[in-house]
């Protein structure tokens, strides 16, 4: 039987001679079977744990497992957490070549991000996880990777070296959207696949997307300034509304969609460029257009591409001069999306209305970057992605993901460059 969520249950018969019960479980780790039957002496009951990984499969018998189970119907049922436990504790007792070899995931991420603790957390049983930070050794690194059957990676490089180092790599999990930390071109030759987060984090990227849309048109750093200023009355703080506005979108896969469907409360008009045909964002009423077009009638452009050779220096200066002077810039993608001396330029100008940045051309960006200076540029850390609610769905999702591997199964939302 299945066994998807809080247990198992299955049915059979008692101490009688016949067969009490074959369950089957299937979860993102395991998968196998067990079968439970009545000892020969009519006392003891003993099972049989036939677990599958992959193409191999185990054997183990114990004696005297359960008792008491009478001569009537019965039902069992568990917890996942129980069953699994049974499950390793029968395997304890195989000897050591007989055990089943169990994943190994090398974890490389920020200390500013919580990815390590939770990937800890969220290990699925019987895996074992390596976690290093940017600033950990480099030589350490290389020589986890050797014995890894999987990169989990979340801002962090996955250069050459960690690629051609890890003989075993079978899946470069991203816990990002974006994949220009890893070079795919090589991993593709090495025959490893790279594959993203598949959305796990596009509501809080659509979400603060929105929220630089509004910061922006409102005029909100201005304000806070004056608060703190002492400057209650300031005169340049008249806004614009979002309501009613045309918003351009440029990238509509998982995230772009999301934004398009958060401006429905604001019944916008909102179109989209994209390489691609996006039904999901269709859905909701958006009309596909030329980047030209959407650059010269929207009033909000809002940016949601991968960064790669065809997006680097996408919005430029002449992309950048199609635009309404009332007209504002958003970028929650990557930041060399944008040519930003170009867009310094004109904002400086004021030949838009102002910009939203929570992404830069080099991060962190520097104190004296002199688009921190303008009063009609609301900016972030990079943070776009950053919630509590977020990074749980990243785990489960790459966990998930580097089990179908695992299990033989092709991956999914694997990049290409």
């Amino acid at each position: 039987m299945m066994v998807k969520g809080a247990g198992l249950v299955e049915e059979g018969h008692g101490n009688d001679g016949c067969e009490i019960g074959v369950a089957r479980v299937e979860i993102p780790v395991f998968t196998g079977t067990t079968e439970v039957r009545d000892g020969s002496d009519g006392g003891g009951v003993w099972e049989r744990w036939r677990w599958g990984m992959g193409m191999r499969t185990w054997g183990m018998e114990t004696a005297d497992v359960w008792q008491g189970i009478g001569r009537s119907r019965w039902r069992l049922q568990w917890p996942l957490v129980a069953t699994l436990r049974v499950a390793l504790n029968s395997l304890r007792h195989l000897p050591n070549d007989e055990r089943p070899q169990m994943p190994k995931v090398l974890c490389l991420t920020s200390p500013s991000l919580p990815l390590g603790d939770l990937a800890r957390e969220q290990l699925p049983v019987g895996w074992t996880i390596d976690v290093f930070h940017r600033s950990d050794d480099d030589a350490e690194k290389i020589k986890a990777v050797r014995d890894a059957d999987f990169i989990f990676s979340c801002a962090h490089n996955v250069g050459e070296d960690l690629l051609t180092a890890g003989k075993n790599v079978k899946l470069v999990q991203l816990a990002s959207a974006g994949w220009d930390r890893i070079d795919v071109r090589l991993a593709g030759e090495l025959g490893i696949p790279v594959a993203n987060n598949g959305g796990a984090n596009a509501i809080p990227v659509a979400e603060f997307a929105l929220t630089l849309i509004m910061a922006t048109y409102r005029n909100l750093r201005r304000g806070d300034r004056a608060v703190r200023d002492d400057d209650w009355y300031n005169t340049g703080l008249l806004g614009q509304e979002l309501f009613g506005k045309t918003v351009g979108i440029v990238g509509a896969g998982r995230i772009g969609s999301m934004l398009g469907r958060l401006l429905r409360g604001f019944e916008t008009t909102t179109i989209y460029s994209d390489v691609m045909r996006s039904q999901n964002i269709e859905e909701i009423g958006a009309r596909r257009v030329d980047l030209d077009e959407l650059m010269s009638t929207s009033d909000v452009v809002s940016l949601h591409v991968p960064l790669m050779a065809s997006t680097r220096g996408l919005i430029g200066a002449r992309e950048l001069g199609l635009m309404k002077p009332t007209a504002i810039l958003v970028n929650t993608c990557r930041g060399q999306v944008v040519d930003e001396a170009a867009l310094l330029d004109t904002l400086r100008d004021r030949r838009i209305c102002g910009a939203g940045l929570d992404v830069f051309e080099q991060e962190p960006t520097p104190a004296d970057n002199p688009l921190l200076e303008l009063d009609n540029v609301t900016v972030g850390p990079h943070m776009a992605g950053r919630t509590g609610e977020s990074f749980p769905r990243r785990v489960a999702f790459s966990f998930e993901n580097m089990a179908r591997v695992w299990a033989g199964e092709a991956p999914e939302s694997v990049v290409t460059e």
